[in-house]
């Protein structure tokens, strides 16, 4: 905390492209539980000239510092001159306020497969939220919180399970994320694994930074079984 509140750059990615006609794509990432110092910024994706192309991620549950002033989306903002073309992507919503252009008007074109949900992510919302600190109306993440922060888990909880460092990790709850299986149709999902018995890729790709990974939540196999003796 340094006592500003009103920073007007910043986020996970800020895209400022040297000319309009530029372009940046941004596939299969997850853009999560991000704090941004003011609030004329998002604390997920900034676009402030150029054009973001993003499909097959999860942007949620990012925070402004200010969260009593509205001068950008939480999770996306478009600046004046600059375009978002999204599609196949998971956001915590579609309102303003979420994903905007309140200063710049700038152009967002809403394409297929946008879903606002919880992502179900190992680390709830409430976990990320409860980290922070207050002062002066700005929020802040204390030093003390600074190892749960390094060791935020955003992969998508599964009842199937994925595999980490060779070992099969399933949600003890069964619960199971609806980011599995929900990308573009036509995106590669060739390196999600298939377990014989357990589960495959789905035959559709995962969004968020999983997808299309070694890594990637293992779709339930649906049917029944026939023992023959």
């Amino acid at each position: 905390y340094n006592g500003g509140n009103a920073g007007a750059s910043g986020g996970a990615i800020a895209c400022e492209m040297s000319a309009t006609n530029l372009t940046l794509d941004v596939e299969n990432c997850t853009i999560a539980y991000n704090l941004t110092d003011g609030y004329k910024s998002a604390a997920g994706i900034n676009v402030y000239s150029g054009t973001v192309n993003l499909k097959n991620s999860i942007v949620y549950g990012n925070v402004r510092g200010r969260s009593d002033y509205a001068l950008a989306g939480s999770d996306i903002d478009v600046k004046s001159n600059a375009t978002l073309n999204i599609s196949y992507t998971l956001v915590t919503g579609t309102t303003s306020n979420y994903v905007g252009n309140v200063l710049g008007g700038g152009n967002i074109n809403w394409g297929p497969g946008v879903i606002t949900s919880d992502p179900l992510f190992l680390m709830t919302t409430n976990d990320f939220v409860s980290l922070l600190a207050t002062a002066s109306n700005i929020k802040y993440i204390p030093s003390s919180a600074s190892p749960t922060v390094a060791a935020i888990d955003v992969h998508p909880r599964t009842r199937t399970g994925y595999i980490k460092d060779g070992v099969l990790i399933r949600d003890p709850e069964r619960v199971e994320s609806p980011t599995i299986d929900k990308g573009d149709p036509t995106s590669d999902y060739s390196k999600e694994p298939q377990l014989i018995g357990i589960g495959g890729n789905g035959g559709r790709v995962n969004l968020g930074f999983s997808g299309n990974t070694p890594e990637a939540a293992l779709t339930r196999r649906t049917g029944s079984v026939y023992y023959l003796r």
